[in-house]
């Protein structure tokens, strides 16, 4: 199949992202008991920048370029 066919609307890749992502409701998952849910959620939070968050973002701020989405990039900015 080829990537094309995949952008299309239907059965393509947003359907299939779609459907995959309705799989990992929490209605379908109940939490497990002894579980604290914050902390899986600053867990995720976390992963999302340590694998790349940042350089997604810094790259939404060169599209957008708003007053909010720079001032986050000056947050992302590392000093040598």
């Amino acid at each position: 199949m080829s990537v094309e066919t995949n952008l299309r609307p239907g059965k393509g890749f947003l359907s299939g992202l779609t459907e995959r992502l309705n799989a990992l409701s929490p209605e379908k998952h109940p939490p497990h008991h002894g579980r604290v849910l914050s902390v899986d959620a600053l867990w995720g939070f976390d992963m999302l920048w340590i694998t790349g968050g940042g350089v997604v973002f810094l790259r939404l701020n060169d599209a957008v370029q708003s007053p909010l989405t720079s001032t986050i990039a000056r947050q992302l900015d590392h000093v040598p």
